[in-house]
């Protein structure tokens, strides 16, 4: 009535916003972690700006450089991080994808050594993206880095373990749990005739069996 005081009042149901609320917070959540408890660098970087827009935070762990500090680096400056020996490769691909591309974006995949804060370098795959805008003007460049150095090393020790076995005279078999033949070198192919891409996969006793009529008792016994 008048002159006496009202009150109005409007009651919204926000229980949906609410809830929209928690997913996007706990989404938020499990983003960060998932950056944060990655192996993998992640990173977005800005061609037009010629410097990162984002660098994980894994990066300063595995590298020793502050991520706040490595983002200021121009494009001149981090070619200062690649091994002198890769960075003409790595250069000549990039270019190379970039020159030929048929679609709206570029995948890249290399491997170079990237020089660390104490001075080593670590062996590194690259796996990125070369985006463009409207205008076929590269934007940036994202993706991730994982360090790689120990299979390098594992591949390493394979390779010189490999030519070691070459080097011998003697005939050198390996089989797998299945008796099929996994490695045969030169030793192997002079005293049985065989040449390695025709003996690699086949079963070991089946195969002499076809040569040598002996119990396979005995073939097992020799190998």
């Amino acid at each position: 009535t008048e002159g006496e005081d009202q009150l109005l009042s409007i009651a919204l149901d926000i229980t949906g916003r609410k809830h929209d609320l928690e997913a996007l917070a706990y989404a938020n959540q499990c983003f960060t972690q998932a950056l944060n408890g990655s192996r993998h660098i992640l990173y977005r970087l800005n061609v037009k700006k010629g410097c990162y827009d984002y660098l994980s935070p894994v990066f300063e762990e595995l590298s020793g450089y502050p991520v706040a500090d490595f983002m200021k680096n121009n494009f001149e400056q981090l070619l200062e991080y690649f091994h002198p020996d890769d960075r003409q490769r790595i250069l000549g691909h990039i270019d190379e994808a970039l020159r030929t591309r048929t679609g709206p974006n570029v995948n890249l995949d290399m491997e170079y050594r990237f020089r660390k804060a104490d001075g080593s370098y670590s062996w590194v795959q690259d796996v990125n993206t070369a985006c463009f805008n409207e205008q076929g003007e590269l934007e940036c460049f994202f993706g991730s880095a994982l360090d790689i150095t120990e299979r390098k090393r594992s591949e390493e020790m394979i390779r010189q373990q490999a030519q070691f076995l070459e080097l011998a005279h003697d005939n050198i078999i390996v089989r797998d749990k299945d008796d099929r033949i996994i490695y045969w070198n030169r030793g192997a192919e002079e005293c049985y005739g065989w040449k390695r891409e025709e003996v690699l996969g086949q079963v070991i006793h089946t195969l002499f069996k076809t040569c040598f009529p002996i119990p396979l008792e005995e073939i097992h016994r020799l190998l």
